[in-house]
């Protein structure tokens, strides 16, 4: 557990609401009609073409009830947006840099998040550094979701962070496997929305060391 010695946020209950609606207008009638002000919790909109008007009301809903919406915008300024409580918004790139994809992990609530585009799921590189960072829950809001994006996003859980995606087409939460069952999954169909209260303790002990050589690493690699 490495809680004290990455100095991540104290454990406890985060409620991560996955919402499939296919317009930024039906995404505000669900955050109005559900329980989504309950704080801390954190709310996965899909990628969509959202207009300055669509973010100042999704910001407006965070400063209100101090909670945190992630989404990816398609239209100008691209990019994937961070929204909480009354800080302003963090927008973080879709691709990419020159030095490669360097994860920027968020604290909130009791949780340490990871917002990543939707390539970044099917590369292992940024989850196992993100594992590395103490991360809980990596988000995805993307504008599809396929059986190849159900299946990758329930195997990147090996490294005991949680994975969350959401699209018009669907989504879902993933949550780490258990001893040496399969990883568990909360499903949201097209249009749908779906909702999972983590325990991040659960997610604070972290495996990759497990993968590493240490008796050949310790001794130069002879």
């Amino acid at each position: 557990d490495l809680t004290d010695f990455l100095r991540l946020p104290p454990p406890g209950p985060l409620r991560i609401h996955c919402v499939a609606t296919a317009a930024p207008e039906q995404i505000q009638a669900y955050l109005q009609g559900n329980d989504t002000h309950l704080s801390p919790s954190l709310s996965l909109l899909p990628a969509a073409p959202y207009s300055d008007r669509d973010l100042e009301l999704l910001q407006g809903y965070c400063d209100h009830w101090g909670t945190a919406i992630c989404c990816t915008r398609l239209n100008q300024q691209p990019g994937i947006y961070w929204l909480q409580g009354k800080q302003p918004p963090r927008i973080l790139p879709l691709s990419a840099g020159q030095d490669g994809f360097s994860p920027a992990c968020i604290d909130y609530g009791p949780a340490r998040v990871l917002p990543v585009p939707l390539w970044a799921l099917h590369h292992p590189e940024p989850f196992c550094a993100a594992a590395k960072q103490g991360c809980d829950v990596v988000v995805c809001s993307s504008a599809t979701f396929s059986a190849g994006d159900r299946l990758i996003a329930g195997v990147r859980t090996i490294d005991n962070v949680a994975t969350a995606l959401c699209s018009p087409e669907g989504g879902g939460i993933w949550l780490t496997p258990e001893g040496h069952q399969r990883w568990q999954e909360t499903l949201a169909a097209p249009r749908a929305d779906c909702t999972y209260l983590l325990d991040t303790q659960r997610t604070r002990i972290k495996k990759f060391q497990d993968r590493v050589d240490y008796q050949r690493l310790l001794s130069g690699g002879n």
